[in-house]
């Protein structure tokens, strides 16, 4: 584990001198390049992790890229997430003095629902046909939803009222730049690794709900309180050195 976490440390380093040896020496385009960086071309990106595990790059639905021509390409990640959950708790507690059973009773509901976009415009800096250092720039935006209810029951076995409810609903939405610099190592035509930097620039908006109700012993109404709030976040979220692989089709 340790070798394999230095080497994922040392490669992106190696590529990064590799390019700017390239950048310097800047040797003439040959007809015969190994890339595939031209129009109309199209790749599928990977995120490579430890143990070589790999994952997503830009998005964990889709990490795309098509290019627009030699030297600039558009690249989209879509990542998206929820969830469902629900759980029922019921506690009996036996009075001995008289035998009667007092039940309290507990219901959870939960859901959400996340996604993010990110679309981006990649350039690539001149250099030779095996290492192409690039630079992107682009936007993202993204949408957040997360429901709770709880209820609360208690009372005598088989005839437990409701004692409370409560819902919270938030909703929240992420706007904002992004930029990259890295590498792309060309093993074949087909394959490359890439190492990159990048940071993100973002604003984002979350608006909260709530409801609570109370009832008494019989089940009767005795309360509704209801609140609510907003929070607005500026955001600057860089990223370390992730190291990736590519595949051109």
């Amino acid at each position: 584990m340790i070798i394999v976490t230095t080497i994922l440390k040392i490669i992106p380093i190696i590529l990064l001198a590799f390019s700017s040896f390239a950048i310097a020496s800047n040797p003439a385009s040959s007809s015969s390049e190994r890339h595939s960086l031209t129009e109309g071309s199209r790749a599928l990106q990977f995120q490579i992790g430890s143990n070589f595990q790999l994952s997503h790059f830009q998005g964990n639905v889709i990490s795309y890229k098509r290019h627009r021509t030699d030297h600039s390409a558009w690249r989209v990640g879509v990542s998206l997430g929820g969830s469902l959950s629900w759980s029922d708790i019921e506690n009996e507690d036996i009075r001995l003095s008289d035998g009667n059973t007092v039940v309290q009773e507990a219901e959870q509901t939960g859901r959400n629902l996340e996604i993010t976009i990110r679309p981006q415009l990649q350039r690539y800096l001149p250099a030779g046909r095996v290492i192409r250092p690039y630079f992107s720039y682009g936007a993202l935006a993204g949408y957040s939803y997360e429901f709770s209810e709880s209820k609360a029951y208690s009372g005598q076995q088989e005839s437990a009222v409701l004692r409370n409810e409560r819902e919270n609903t938030q909703h929240g939405v992420s706007m904002g730049v992004t930029a990259n610099y890295g590498v792309e190592w060309f093993a074949t035509s087909s394959i490359s690794f890439l190492a990159e930097y990048g940071a993100d620039l973002f604003y984002r908006y979350s608006n909260v709900e709530s409801v609570q109700d109370t009832y008494n012993v019989v089940g009767e109404q005795e309360m509704e309180r209801r609140s609510s709030g907003t929070m607005h976040e500026l955001l600057l979220s860089p990223r370390s050195v992730r190291f990736g692989i590519s595949a051109y089709f």
